[in-house]
């Protein structure tokens, strides 16, 4: 895509970030781009995920892919059974 088919309202918003916004914009983007691309409607119990991972996503109503990444994945922690294995797990069942 080129930077030209951007809005000029856009353009001068993106031009109007410090090196610190920048980084945080390029991290959503990248979740956004990667959120496009998956199958939205895809079931948290299609990620083979353990058994204790995809209970602790349904318990908290994350139910599909897209409310994982509407969820934020830098939230899964907070989530009550999330601990460190649980959390790598989803993280690397979400970044294939």
């Amino acid at each position: 895509m080129e930077i030209n088919k951007l809005s000029d309202s856009l353009k001068d918003d993106l031009e109007s970030l410090n090196l610190m916004e920048c980084k945080i914009a390029h991290q959503w983007l990248t979740g956004r781009i990667r959120l496009l691309k998956q199958p939205h409607g895809k079931s948290v119990r299609e990620l083979n995920l353990s058994k204790r991972a995809v209970t602790t996503l349904l318990n908290s109503k994350l139910l599909t892919v897209r409310d994982i990444e509407i969820f934020g994945m830098e939230n899964i922690h907070i989530l009550r059974g999330a601990g460190s294995k649980v959390l790598a797990e989803i993280s690397q069942a979400m970044n294939k």
